[in-house]
């Protein structure tokens, strides 16, 4: 009897062959019927996607330079550092930071996929840096290549979740309101400049993770390159090289005010996906289609 393989299957494999397109792991877009402040209202209901299925985030507040306290649970009187909904700005993430403290949220997941030879990891999302504020000491930021501790955030223990200057290993890279970046490792700057000529409103950034030896950025042992694009450019604005690459890869938003009053930074359209090399599609093209002539052979 020849058995019949799937349409969908063989559609599947043969759009993925010819585009190489990625694999969305995760993405959410943050849209939810009203305003909250529990980051995690509605994460069930449709507001995400993505091949790991519906994620929680631990959301949390604190201190630049040292512990920031976070649950997955709403933050009960602290929890306007983290809002979804809200009526200025719905479908998005808002994160609130004031007098050197820091809004933060971080997907319950490490995502620290090898994406093979060739490919990259994929981290993209939506940022207006400070809400109506030019002021530069204040900022929007995002760190990733972080490891997972019980204690969200404590200093010193290398958990994700920890200010942008914290000693953990991570990559961390803020975004200023007048078109400013900063760049870190650990705690030590390894980069700044422009990200743009025209700053204000939502900007796209992408950030993408490549291994270097073997494909793999997370294995600890080769190096990991990071670029850095805005608003669809071809080249990156920056680029930086790990030595060693990491061996995690939790990530987090971040908020910082450093104006004396609050400064809300908005987050939208969070995804992360694997981008395999073309080739690699290719090959899984064709076992896909071996598979399906073998199949009908043993029919």
């Amino acid at each position: 009897m020849r058995k019949h393989i799937p349409t969908s299957l063989v559609l599947a494999a043969l759009t993925f062959a010819q585009s190489a397109e990625a694999v969305v792991l995760f993405a959410d877009n943050f849209n939810t019927s009203g305003q909250s402040d529990d980051v995690n209202s509605q994460y069930t209901g449709g507001r995400q996607s993505g091949t790991v299925g519906n994620l929680q985030y631990r959301q949390g507040n604190g201190s630049l330079f040292s512990t920031i306290n976070g649950t997955v649970a709403n933050e009960g009187s602290e929890g306007f550092k983290t809002q979804v909904g809200n009526n200025g700005a719905p479908g998005t993430l808002f994160l609130a930071g004031n007098s050197f403290t820091i809004g933060s949220a971080s997907p319950e997941y490490n995502f620290d996929v090898d994406p093979g030879a060739g490919g990259y990891l994929s981290i993209s999302f939506s940022l207006d840096p400070v809400i109506g504020n030019s002021t530069s000491g204040d900022w929007g930021a995002i760190t990733i290549g972080a490891g997972d501790h019980a204690s969200f955030g404590a200093s010193g223990t290398g958990a994700r979740g920890q200010g942008i200057l914290s000693t953990a290993p991570h990559f961390g890279l803020l975004f200023e309101s007048d078109g400013g970046f900063q760049a870190f490792d650990g705690n030590a700057g390894v980069g700044s400049g422009t990200y743009t000529g025209t700053p204000g409103g939502m900007l796209d950034f992408e950030l993408r993770i490549t291994g270097l030896t073997d494909g793999n950025p997370w294995d600890g042992e080769n190096n990991s390159l990071i670029e850095v694009f805005v608003n669809g450019d071809t080249s990156p604005f920056y680029s930086f090289t790990k030595t060693g690459g990491y061996t995690d890869n939790f990530i987090t938003m971040e908020a910082f005010g450093n104006s004396g009053g609050f400064s809300i930074s908005t987050f939208d359209n969070l995804q992360v996906a694997v981008v395999p090399e073309p080739g690699a599609a290719s090959l899984i093209f064709g076992g896909t289609m071996l598979f399906a002539g073998l199949r009908r052979r043993r029919s």
